[in-house]
């Protein structure tokens, strides 16, 4: 059940907030619209916080990345199976997420956390294409 949870958390929140990058910089453009920078100094003080911000910023990026590829990896191999009754390719793996669609997981080393998930329409029997 706690996997399912952790499946259901990566479809609804971890994948749609890789497309919120592009969303943040319109908002934080926005903003700035219209602003006129003004002439600063930065104090040795200021320098070292904005280091120790940029390092923050880097290790919450590589926690980001290394979760979203242990809970790709974790949905792949424990929670998708490789046998479907409905029609998937046969190098990946799916999660049925009702009786009319499913989610088919392919390695992509291609992609950032080496998995690609697609949301299908199931094809099977019960279930056929309208072709």
């Amino acid at each position: 059940m706690l996997a399912t949870g952790l499946f259901a958390h990566l479809v609804l929140y971890v994948l749609p907030e890789l497309g919120a990058e592009q969303s943040q910089q319109t908002i934080t453009s926005d903003i700035t619209a219209g602003l006129v920078p003004t002439a600063t100094t930065i104090s040795a003080e200021d320098a070292e916080l904005k280091g120790m911000t940029d390092e923050y910023l880097q290790t919450r990026y590589e926690y980001q990345a290394f979760v979203r590829q242990m809970i790709a990896l974790f949905a792949f191999e424990f929670e998708a199976d490789s046998k479907s009754r409905c029609q998937k390719d046969p190098d990946s793996r799916v999660v049925e997420l009702n009786d009319y669609e499913l989610i088919e997981i392919y390695r992509d080393k291609t992609l950032n956390d080496g998995f690609r998930f697609e949301v299908k329409k199931c094809i099977s029997p019960a279930f056929p294409s309208d072709s």
